[in-house]
């Protein structure tokens, strides 16, 4: 029976490249009930030349010369897959999918990579988010950010190039995090109502991890940012982001789960059945209204009609609970199921149409987005 399961983000044959200098991975026949496994994720200097390729290809579809914009135009679907940057989303999706499954099944998962600051950050991140839907909301995103990101000591300010100094190199610099943005995108995309945030959000934290703006994304560490006084010296990006003012620009509309909340605690306090109230919705939970009397336990055709009679007496019984695994996202990680996050990648290109600071606006060329369906 597996107990544990090891989840190696590298390809085989990194780990075993890296035995070389010392760094190897697990031997499975060393623990009882443990299982090694390989998620395929390629190390920062393949997703660096991935995105290179990305950004070459969105340029060329905007070029001045309309000879190249028509030629891109006919192949972007061919030169798009050619980048392998959608690959890349496919593997992080499908790894952290199978994080959450074994979890789901009550085993635990060891995730690890090299150093273990940037595609492991990635995979436990995105497990979270399909497991829990506290981190789905705007301030439950921020603080797996500040938890899994900024504490657990992602070089921020080596992979982002963000100084002009030497032991910055830019063999170093990857767009990990952005990728990780990104991969959430794919699952808002597939899941629009189970985010709180919208797209918008995602892409106004990605911007400022480059801009230098604010002091959350400055420095590689924690004790950096201690060390130079970043808390006392800058404005956090969350205090810009999460102030009123701002804030209503990246709530998700479609976002029903507070909606719900809201009612179930209202017939908490204003309906009975005889002495017991209905039980309330749990944390971030999804409820099922059915009656109690009923020994198959099958949903009413109608809460509504399940709630009426209460209180005159002789009424339904009602019993509302959580269902412990509705919360749980499924996400389709397979290539044809992911979409180009055309908003962010293209939004200062000449001819898109940018209007203001991430408020995106402009059209894409519409043959490869009816071809393609990526949009």
């Amino acid at each position: 029976m597996i107990k544990l399961v090891i989840l190696d983000a590298r390809p085989w044959q990194a780990a075993m490249g890296n035995s070389v200098m010392g760094k190897g991975t697990e031997n499975a026949g060393n623990y009882t009930g443990c299982t090694l496994e390989f998620a395929r994720i390629d190390n920062i200097h393949a997703v660096r030349t991935s995105l290179e390729s990305l950004m070459s290809l969105c340029n060329r579809a905007f070029s001045n010369d309309e000879d190249i914009r028509l030629t891109t135009s006919q192949t972007w679907l061919s030169e798009l897959e050619n980048t392998q940057w959608l690959q890349y989303q496919s593997l992080i999706l499908s790894a952290a999918n199978r994080i959450k499954l074994a979890l789901q099944k009550g085993i635990c998962v060891l995730v690890h990579c090299s150093d273990g600051w940037d595609r492991t950050s990635q995979l436990i991140c995105l497990a979270l988010l399909m497991l829990d839907p506290e981190y789905r909301t705007i301030k439950g995103f921020v603080r797996l950010i500040e938890q899994q990101w900024c504490s657990f000591g992602h070089k921020f300010a080596e992979r982002c190039g963000h100084y002009e100094d030497s032991k910055f190199q830019k063999k170093q610099q990857a767009p990990i995090f952005v990728q990780f943005l990104e991969a959430v995108w794919q699952i808002l995309r597939q899941h629009p109502r189970a985010f709180e945030f919208n797209e918008r959000f995602l892409a106004t934290i990605a911007f400022h991890t480059y801009s230098c703006r604010f002091g959350t994304f400055l420095y590689n560490t924690d004790m950096e940012r201690e060390k130079y006084k970043v808390e006392s010296k800058t404005v956090s990006l969350w205090t810009y982001m999460l102030c009123p003012a701002h804030q209503t620009k990246y709530t998700n509309p479609l976002y029903a789960l507070r909606t719900l909340k809201k009612e179930l605690a209202h017939r908490k306090r204003s309906r009975r059945v005889g002495s017991k109230s209905i039980a309330c919705l749990g944390a971030f939970g999804i409820a099922t209204a059915y009656r109690t009397g009923d020994s198959t336990g099958r949903l009413g055709p109608d809460k509504d009609e399940d709630v009426k009679g209460i209180g005159e007496g002789g009424g339904t019984k009602i019993s509302l609970e959580v269902e412990p695994k509705a919360n749980e996202l499924t996400v389709n990680p397979n290539v044809y199921a992911l979409g180009f996050w055309e908003s962010f990648h293209l939004r200062w290109l000449r001819g898109y149409g940018h209007v203001d600071e991430l408020g995106i606006k402009g059209p894409f060329f519409s043959t490869a987005r009816r071809r393609s369906g990526l949009c």
